[in-house]
């Protein structure tokens, strides 16, 4: 009676989409992105504004770095041993983030539009908002594009370090597994 060392697959709903790395992945994006994104470039760059040089520059980059890391903890918590289905996971992933932050921001700006028009004595705060994203809409092109490539990045390199894994938790091809 031969018995037969199966090695374990770390991935084993091949073609199934893991959405709870995935939901994972999303809320570790928002956990960075608010943390070091928003709430710290606020109190950095509070006096200049939301359209300063600095402020666009410093959330792009804390975006990009955001992706990377939620896309690496979504092939992380789903286990996964091919490069491609962590690349699959990251973009899905970045769209799942990009999709988070557009419905936070939406109602973070409609909760305080009241009040900036009372504040502010404006009455236009939509033409106030699309004239601030069509200033830095270069930019934000470009960090969701960079994001998009990082993310991709990220779930693809977060696989093959689950496979490098795999392989040094391997026992050596000698001993046998009994029970």
């Amino acid at each position: 009676m031969g018995s037969s060392v199966l090695a374990p697959r770390l991935y084993d709903n091949e073609g199934r989409t893991a959405w709870g790395a995935i939901f994972g992945g999303t809320f570790v994006y928002v956990a960075f992105m608010s943390t070091f994104g928003l709430m710290l470039s606020s109190a950095i760059f509070s006096s200049y504004g939301w359209t300063s040089l600095g402020f666009v520059i410093w959330n792009s980059i804390v975006a990009i770095i955001s992706l990377y890391i939620a896309a690496r903890a979504t092939s992380h918590l789903a286990r996964i041993s091919d490069r491609s289905i962590g690349m699959w996971h990251g973009l899905v992933t970045f769209g799942l983030s990009f999709v988070a932050t557009a419905l936070i921001l939406g109602l973070a700006l409609a909760t305080a539009a009241p009040y900036s028009i009372r504040a502010a004595g404006n009455t236009n705060v939509a033409g106030n908002l699309i004239s601030v994203t069509a200033s830095g809409g270069w930019a934000l092109w470009c960090a969701m594009f960079l994001g998009f490539i990082a993310a991709a990045i990220g779930g693809s390199q977060a696989a093959a370090a689950n496979v490098a894994a795999m392989h040094a938790a391997e026992p050596p091809a000698e001993i046998r597994r009994v029970a």
